[in-house]
């Protein structure tokens, strides 16, 4: 895959590089060790980009080793076909149609404000519907609502603060109907 000789990537670990590639995904730390690793510790042999190399103090040196780091987390996904992480265990999905539609943007400052911030909230998002152009997506609703929870005892407490209940009560008289669905993922 990588040559041990190659003078660019002579700080790098390559035979962990090699080593780590024929690991199955999920199993490959010794890889990113190794990119962060060399990442972080080539101060010395770095090229000056735009007058900040690594070993620059200044805020270019060190975005550019920033850049370097996000670059090689991109690359590691592609050399290793790692499938992203997860983001909960316990996934909660709402969607609304509201009685007034040009209140989304309300219903999305709300939940932004008052639900995505309550303890126990691994993972959040909200927004309206999508346009694709794809016929058969589903977009006849007017906000999409999204938290995920890592465990029961998360969830249940989510469910009873009263920022939720506060949320859901000045809400409910407002939609014309709501859908929830709660998704479970075990995967480890």
């Amino acid at each position: 895959m990588f040559q041990q000789d190659d003078p660019e990537l002579a700080h790098w670990n390559t035979s962990a590089i090699n080593a780590s590639s024929s690991q199955p995904p999920g199993k490959r730390g010794g890889l990113l060790t190794s990119i962060i690793a060399a990442a972080l510790d080539r101060d010395a042999r770095a090229r000056p980009v735009c007058g900040g190399g690594h070993g620059d103090p200044t805020i270019l040196g060190w975005m550019r080793k920033t850049l370097d780091i996000l670059i090689l987390f991109g690359l590691l996904g592609a050399i290793t076909g790692c499938a992203p992480d997860r983001p909960a265990r316990i996934n909660h999905v709402v969607l609304f149609k509201l009685q007034e539609p040009a209140e989304a943007g309300e219903l999305i400052a709300d939940c932004d404000r008052e639900l995505a911030v309550i303890p126990g909230v691994t993972s959040y998002f909200c927004g309206p519907p999508g346009d694709f152009g794809r016929d058969i997506v589903d977009s006849n609703y007017d906000v999409g609502f999204y938290v995920g929870f890592d465990t029961d005892e998360a969830y249940e407490a989510y469910l009873v603060d009263p920022r939720h209940v506060e949320t859901v009560n000045k809400w409910k008289p407002r939609w014309e109907w709501i859908r929830i669905y709660d998704v479970m993922d075990e995967t480890p």
